[in-house]
């Protein structure tokens, strides 16, 4: 994430010398971690016991509640993926704003996000993961369905207040994602969360610009670019409703399992 909220600003300036110019940059810093990690990294020896497909689609069928935190991936993704791409088109067609402008409002959105992620996950490991996650998704749903309706530069406030409201939700979902899994197939499962939230990221692009361009075509860009960003709010919101009965009973779960022991 905080790689992110600095390469967007970066690739805004870069932007300048050619829309090529960032990938190249991009490139040649991927070539050097490469070169520099090879003698620094090592194999962690030892080989634990691999649990079977039909052992890992066994345990994932007794415990339902792990689709709850793999919704919440997959929609948190997909609704980034309206920041990465229909974001800087609308700031771009609405607003006029330069390349470097529009990469610092990314950047107002993901440094907080990144900043505030650990100090929030540390938080959730000590209050109900459950409450967190639904209150920030709540929150960043919300400012997420406002910002085709807000301008700047009143905008990067609520690209701040919005970035916080991520970190509130992105560690606890991942916490639920241990903790409704046997230790044998935690690794599974957190591949499982980031194929989803991958797969939301992929999607999160597309219905961007295929709401926009649709809503576009019949009335104005102003208005698709509203309805674009009305939908990915009211998906998060939506996706808190559907898993929140799931969430409930996994937390009342967690409180009689700590009250008996």
């Amino acid at each position: 994430m905080l790689g992110i909220a600095l390469g967007a600003p970066l690739g805004g300036i870069l932007g300048r010398y050619g829309p090529l110019f960032p990938l190249q940059v991009g490139a040649g810093l991927l070539a050097l971690a490469a070169i520099c990690a090879r003698p620094l990294v090592r194999e962690t020896g030892g080989r634990s016991e691999r649990p079977a497909f039909r052992a890992i689609v066994a345990t994932l069928r007794a415990n339902p509640i792990i689709l709850a935190p793999l919704t919440f991936a997959f929609t948190d993704r997909f609704t980034v993926g309206f920041f990465t791409t229909t974001f800087a088109l609308y700031l771009r067609r609405i607003y006029d704003l330069s390349s470097s402008e529009i990469g610092f409002l990314i950047a107002t959105f993901m440094l907080p996000f990144a900043v505030f992620s650990y100090p929030f996950g540390r938080l959730a490991e000590k209050r109900s993961p459950v409450v967190m996650l639904c209150i920030g998704s709540l929150l960043y749903g919300v400012g997420t369905a406002a910002v085709g309706f807000t301008a700047p530069p009143a905008l990067y406030a609520l690209m701040l207040a919005t970035g916080a409201a991520a970190a509130v939700m992105f560690v606890p979902s991942m916490l639920l994602t241990m903790q409704v899994v046997s230790d044998q197939i935690r690794a599974t499962a957190l591949g499982a969360f980031n194929a989803a939230g991958s797969l939301g990221f992929i999607l999160g692009p597309l219905a961007g610009g295929a709401i926009s361009q649709f809503v576009a075509g019949r009335v104005d860009w102003l208005s698709g670019y509203r309805a674009a960003f009305a939908v990915a709010g009211a998906s998060e919101v939506l996706c808190v409703l559907i898993a929140l009965p799931l969430l409930l009973r996994h937390a009342r779960q967690r409180a009689g399992e700590r009250m008996v022991a």
